[in-house]
């Protein structure tokens, strides 16, 4: 591969972005034209998230991110596939036809193990200095996420995971694997396309004191859909990512009032370096597995 953008791709991409730039422009409308219908005030709403009695206000905010989820990445991932059929396929299949199956059971069981690692790179992270409104804005967007967080009962804690796990793993992975990874990787040599889909990923969510370990997952998560070939891969393994701090948040909701999203957990050094060495094994297992290397056949 030459590692140069083409015509073709570079109208790809740009597509992508155009249709996920328009989901946001009916998002922020939508929003708009349902507050002046119902004289809601998004600042009271906002206020809201801070009272652990007011679950209207906590909902509200769960059903905007559901939609944003869905005007902003979902729908616009689609439309894209419409657009842009996926027409390769990986070589692999032909020796090992259960292969995306031991793909998706190790990179669960990485996704799970590595949490430690991936804290390690957060750790990193919030050693950079940000300039004074990131730093607001990060402050802002993780009030909204730790309102959101609090779960009163069994019923808030499947709305989570459904609003902050299963519709984010689907709608970021059919956008950032499934269309700009894929298109990138027309011209790109593989892991330029996977870094530079997982740079993207990461900048877009705006928060930028986790911007490293953000960008890890999500070169992992790019990794495995080359690997496998298949997007229900990286998919399932996002919700799992998602899914499993949503169930340690659940678990451990007397302490969320203290609790500062952006905070890094305090893991043990052994603990870490254990997370290094069986994530470092289980990468090795998955190269082994793609034996011979995934080669993209038209």
């Amino acid at each position: 591969m030459s590692n140069k953008l083409h015509k073709d791709t570079f109208v790809a991409v740009i597509t992508l972005l155009l249709l996920v730039f328009a989901g946001i422009l009916l998002g922020m409308g939508a929003l708009q034209l349902y507050l002046h219908q119902t004289g809601k005030d998004i600042t009271l709403l906002t206020e809201g998230l801070q009272n652990a009695q007011d679950m209207a206000a906590r909902n509200f905010f769960r059903l905007l991110a559901a939609g944003n989820h869905l005007m902003i990445f979902i729908i616009p991932g689609l439309v894209f596939f419409k657009l842009y059929p996926r027409k390769t396929t990986f070589s692999s299949y032909q020796d090992d036809p259960q292969l995306k199956y031991k793909l998706l059971t190790f990179g669960v069981l990485l996704i799970v193990l590595s949490m430690p690692l991936i804290q390690f790179f957060h750790v990193i992270n919030k050693a950079i200095p940000l300039p004074d409104f990131l730093v607001q804005l990060e402050h802002q967007t993780n009030d909204a996420i730790k309102g959101m967080l609090r779960m009163n009962n069994p019923k808030e804690f499947i709305f989570n995971l459904t609003v902050i796990a299963l519709l984010p793993a689907i709608g970021e992975e059919l956008v950032f694997r499934g269309g700009l990874q894929r298109m990138l990787h027309r011209d790109f040599n593989p892991h330029l396309a996977i870094l530079i889909s997982a740079f993207i990923f990461s900048a877009i969510h705006l928060q930028f004191e986790g911007f490293l370990p953000r960008m890890v997952l999500g070169a992992l998560l790019g990794y495995f859909y080359y690997w496998s070939g298949r997007l229900w891969v990286p998919i399932l393994m996002h919700f799992v990512n998602n899914a499993v701090q949503i169930l340690a948040v659940y678990l451990m909701q007397d302490q969320l009032v203290e609790m500062n999203v952006s905070d890094e957990i305090d893991f043990p050094w052994p603990f870490t370096m254990m997370s290094a060495l069986l994530s470092f094994f289980l990468i090795q297992q998955c190269i082994r597995l793609i034996r011979p290397n995934p080669t993209p056949v038209e």
